[in-house]
């Protein structure tokens, strides 16, 4: 999961090392977007914990919870309001492997 300002949050989903994308061409998220900075990441057993993304102008923030069991990725504003989830169904299906993070330290 790659983590950019304005709380942009790019996931990939791998097997056997090779990526499956699906086209960025006509998104709205430019590439040239810069990467977050001093986020704060929290590996728990059943989540990931990512908070302190700003938007450019600092003055929205945002987080992220991803839930493992379940899967889901939810998007929460500074105040925890949820903005956004993604797979709330939870329809997609994925078997548990390794979590990689591009640009975040983890915290235990």
């Amino acid at each position: 999961m790659d983590f950019y300002a304005d709380g942009i949050l790019r996931g990939y989903i791998t097997e056997d090392g090779s990526e499956f994308r699906i086209s960025g061409e006509g998104l709205p998220v430019e590439d040239d977007i810069e990467l977050a900075k001093d986020i704060s990441v929290k590996q728990l057993d059943d989540r990931l914990e990512v908070s302190n993304l700003h938007s450019m102008s600092m003055d929205e923030g945002f987080a992220y919870t991803v839930m493992y069991d379940g899967f889901q990725i939810i998007q929460m504003a500074a105040d925890g309001t949820v903005t956004m989830v993604a797979n709330y169904d939870d329809t997609l299906y994925y078997e548990a492997g390794n979590q990689v993070l591009a640009n975040a330290d983890i915290v235990e």
